[in-house]
């Protein structure tokens, strides 16, 4: 098996934000968490009566942090400050993000998470517990209809109790929506027994990755139906592709296929009665500029007269192609313009004509 593609650089950007958000919202949950402790029951219910639910300078309860942000009074405190300046990123992240307390309940979301669940304001203010919050988005067709939904349910009540305040992650899944769409969904535990869900809709992601692999197996598949042995080596000299031509060639020369260039080189050197060309071609391998196509005939294994063509690919690779049919032997293949290339085409009408 050839080794898989590396990974493509939208899903690398998008791991390591995902990362950062996690670290931030840890912060945030700590220091929301310590201070809904150290403010008095009765103190918090008189501020969200004077300013209806919302005052950052006794506490966050559950809103639109948006909303909670126009309205909140300027706070010279440093930790105040800190709290409304990670308010603000929050509230402009496309990461939707609910924190539930210890008991269940959500008690600060932002703007992402109404618009990715389409819960309403309302609904996300009233403090629903996790499974009530499933329940509702359950009903609005942007759950995953798993085969036994009052179980699977069951695992998100039972995240408070899994929370340890390590930072662990609870949960690590992707939601097929019925719509389509695919969502990562991610639980955190952090100090206190508190959650925070993470949703992210990775569907234009998942999309681009499917349409890169397909177009990988795609060309595989072209490759192998050719009869001519052909194998790429990387930049690098990874190996990154025979097919399978090539690889009944490695079968009549060892039986471990070498997966680098230096060794391939070693074993070739060693089949051929220690061609000289090979070190040219370790050479080439290695070169920046002056990368033309060329060739050279030698024996390998099986094959009495085989020529090899060493071609540039894009990234710095090369490709080798071996050729045991009877052709002419230039040790140096001149390089073809596109104008003689394009010449040296025949033409033909719709009848078969040539033209």
């Amino acid at each position: 098996m050839p080794p898989l593609p590396p990974m493509p650089p939208h899903l690398l950007m998008l791991l390591v934000s995902s990362a950062i958000v996690a670290g931030s919202i840890a912060a945030l949950a700590i220091m929301v968490l310590t201070r809904n402790q150290a403010t008095g029951r009765a103190e918090e219910a008189k501020s969200r009566k004077e300013e209806s639910g919302v005052n950052l300078k006794d506490g966050l309860t559950p809103v639109d942090l948006s909303s909670a942000l126009a309205r909140a009074p300027a706070i010279s405190t440093e930790p105040s400050a800190l709290v409304q300046t990670m308010t603000k990123t929050f509230a402009q992240l496309s990461v939707g993000i609910g924190i539930f307390d210890k008991a269940g309940n959500l008690i600060l979301f932002n703007p992402a998470l109404m618009e990715l669940t389409t819960l309403p304001v309302t609904t996300l203010s009233r403090k629903p517990t996790i499974t009530q919050f499933l329940d509702e988005m359950r009903g609005r067709g942007m759950l995953p209809e798993p085969r036994d939904y009052t179980d699977w349910r069951a695992r998100f009540e039972g995240l408070p109790l899994e929370a340890s305040g390590s930072g662990n992650d609870l949960l690590d899944e992707l939601w097929c929506l019925p719509s389509g769409q695919t969502y990562r969904v991610t639980a955190q535990a952090y100090r206190n027994g508190a959650v925070a869900l993470l949703m992210e809709d990775i569907s234009s992601e998942l999309s681009a990755t499917r349409g890169i692999r397909s177009r990988i197996r795609q060309n595989e598949s072209t490759l192998n139906s050719f009869e001519e042995p052909i194998c790429v080596f990387a930049e690098d000299g990874r190996l990154s592709f025979s097919n399978r031509a090539f690889n009944s060639v490695w079968a009549s020369l060892t039986d471990e296929r070498p997966t680098r260039l230096d060794q391939a080189l070693a074993l070739w050197r060693n089949a051929s009665g220690g061609c000289g060309f090979w070190d040219d071609v370790e050479s080439y391998a290695t070169q920046v500029s002056d990368r033309e196509p060329w060739s050279f005939r030698t024996q390998l294994g099986g094959l009495a007269n085989a020529l090899v063509r060493v071609t540039p690919v894009v990234g710095g690779g090369i490709m080798i192609r071996l050729d045991d049919r009877a052709v002419s032997t230039p040790q140096r293949m001149a390089p073809i313009s596109r104008l003689q290339a394009a010449n040296s085409q025949s033409i033909f009408a719709v009848d078969g004509t040539h033209i």
